[in-house]
């Protein structure tokens, strides 16, 4: 059996292959990003990987951020880069310091000199066989750069979403022109020294490439996020009402603005009558100052806000539920994979996707089934959206028409680790044996490899 120290060689790992993720959102702190990673950590040790992650601490989180279940068995496998704030002067030669250490000056660079560090130290006490970076931001990819560098590990670098410098309008990343040369020079490294990059969905990928020059040579896969393990779900029941519950788990945002979903609410209460049949639920951080909006959609009998709570306890509330909404900015193309898409997923409720007409979450309910996607720029398919569900709630066939729980399919542990290994296993195969093992989507040139 080759020992760990081997496998930068290129042979293949020990059983039980150990992998080190440096990411700046982890667990207990339950954001939505950072309940991706803590649930792709739980898939890869349910399916036989050792991890360890390296991760910041978020002393003003303001969702849950004490450890709870389902993360409980990573708690002793997190582990995250501390270090004092100090004073300006002092802050400053510390970010030279690390940025000597890591090569590049991003928002964070402390925090990613120590995570640095600690990678190396970690290693050096047990060995590694990969290194993972992921997302919520790009500085986690530097510590993963600079381990794997100092190494020769084989490291996959993960986008949930597009670089800092390439993000689709509406939204916007306020940087100056300065700024965003530093993250487009982070991104490049990333792109050259990783020895592949993951998306969570085909469209991001094909976005991103478009715009980062097409890098032919570099390995990339679209692997999308995971769901907790069935035996991990809560015990969960739908309660029965007067009422269609629509419920919106997630934060609300300038870009995802609600303004077009309520205005149409309202229209398709009065119209039906049903201002005492229908309500909204908002779960989550409110960036838009939902309150006026609703009191001038009429829609103060049918719409209530709520603060985040605990994951698991969302997911249950969640199931209670008649429809769920994901609410998407009005883009061009979606190309992003919501991780709300997945929770919903998970609890079987059938969803309401207000989205754009060409993007990922049209693309899952049309082939998964589960729900309805709807135009997010068009008030009358948000209109009808809203008939179809309702009148099949009034004659009991919600359920039975758009459940979600076959789209969970798509994202079970078993699915998504599966992908993961056959990822990390082309990684030490020669490229022409890699690119004829057969794996569905892979080009006859270039390094693509669709695992969606």
């Amino acid at each position: 059996m080759p020992s760990k120290r081997s496998y930068a060689g290129g042979q293949r790992p020990a059983e039980r292959p150990r992998l080190l993720m440096f990411t700046t959102g982890f667990a207990p702190y339950a954001a939505s990003e950072n309940l991706v990673n803590g649930k792709l950590a739980l898939a890869l040790l349910a399916c036989g990987y050792d991890i360890d992650v390296i991760s910041r601490q978020d002393p003003g989180f303001q969702y849950s951020n004490t450890w709870s279940e389902p993360w409980l068995s990573l708690r002793e496998r997190t582990y995250e880069a501390q270090y004092e704030a100090g004073s300006g002067i002092l802050r400053g030669l510390d970010s030279v310091r690390q940025v000597c250490r890591v090569g590049h000056p991003a928002g964070g660079v402390r925090w990613a000199g120590r995570a640095a560090v600690l990678g190396m130290r970690l290693h050096r006490q047990r060995p590694y066989d990969f290194i993972l970076s992921r997302a919520p931001c790009d500085v986690a990819h530097l510590p993963a750069m600079y381990m794997a560098r100092k190494t020769q590990l084989p490291w996959v670098a993960n986008w949930n979403d597009p670089p800092a410098h390439i993000w689709p309008p509406p939204y916007h990343e306020d940087m100056g022109g300065l700024t965003r040369r530093i993250y487009r020079r982070l991104a490049t490294a990333v792109f050259r020294h990783a020895s592949a990059v993951t998306f969570p969905s085909e469209r991001l990928r094909q976005y991103v490439l478009s715009r980062m020059g097409h890098p032919k040579d570099r390995l990339t896969a679209a692997i999308p996020h995971v769901g907790l393990c069935r035996t991990s779900f809560p015990k969960i029941g739908k309660q029965r009402g007067g009422r269609f519950t629509l419920c919106h788990a997630g934060n609300l945002s300038p870009e995802r603005h609600p303004e077009i979903f309520l205005r149409t609410l309202a229209r398709f209460v009065e119209d039906r009558r049903a201002s005492g049949h229908v309500s909204l639920e908002l779960l989550g951080v409110d960036a838009v100052g939902i309150g006026p909006l609703v009191s001038r959609c009429g829609l103060t009998s049918v719409v209530t806000a709520a603060a985040p709570r605990p994951y698991r306890q969302t997911l249950q509330h969640l199931a209670t539920r008649d429809a769920l909404l994901i609410l998407e900015a009005p883009c061009r193309e979606g190309i992003f994979l919501p991780s709300k898409l997945v929770d919903y997923a998970q609890v079987g409720r059938p969803i309401l996707g207000v989205s754009p007409k060409n993007g990922v979450v049209a693309d899952a309910l049309a082939r998964g089934g589960g729900g309805i996607a709807v135009d997010c720029r068009d008030p009358k398919e948000i209109y009808h959206g809203l008939k179809r569900l309702y009148e099949s709630w009034k004659d009991g066939s919600l359920d039975e028409r758009y459940g979600s729980r076959r789209l969970y399919d798509a994202f079970t542990p078993r699915i998504v680790a599966d992908a993961y290994e056959r990822l990390l296993d082309q990684l030490v195969k020669p490229v022409d044996v890699a690119r004829s093992a057969g794996v569905s989507g892979a080009p006859a040139s270039g390094g693509t490899v669709c695992y969606s």
